[in-house]
């Protein structure tokens, strides 16, 4: 709330959906259908497979203006993906958790911190990589 300064209007993950696909092509046919019906007013869109996540996350990410004037998220995923968010998520916790110790101390990552961060990344960046490349033949 801090971030919209109190205005709750401005939400838009109160609401929330996710369709998963078994291939990239079939994630973008669905984009397809949302974008030429008139029922879905999409207000933001983000491609996530053209720009994924520092983490190695790739999804379709689009805000929908519901009926009643909110707005809603709605991702378009590979399940494939999901799966390995599932764990990954771990993952960054670790990170955040390193940056934020260091950030409330007054001091840069040590070394060894700076470490243990790269590798998750790596570990996660891998892992969607891989999951990915497994969803591109169907």
């Amino acid at each position: 709330m801090i971030k919209y300064r109190g205005n709750v209007a401005l939400l838009t993950d109160l609401a929330a959906a996710k369709v998963s696909f078994r291939n990239v092509s079939d994630v973008y046919t669905a984009l397809d259908a949302i974008g030429g019906n008139s029922a879905f007013d999409v207000v933001e869109f983000d491609d996530r497979f053209v720009n994924p996540q520092a983490s190695g996350y790739r999804d379709l990410q689009l805000m929908l203006r519901t009926s009643s004037g909110h707005v809603a998220e709605f991702r378009l995923q590979l399940a494939a993906l999901d799966e390995v968010a599932s764990w990954e998520h771990t993952l960054y916790k670790v990170r955040r958790d390193l940056k934020a110790l260091a950030v409330e101390q007054g001091r840069s990552m040590s070394v060894m911190e700076q470490a243990i961060w790269n590798g998750d990344l790596l570990r996660g960046q891998e892992s969607f990589w891989r999951a990915l490349q497994s969803t591109l033949n169907g």
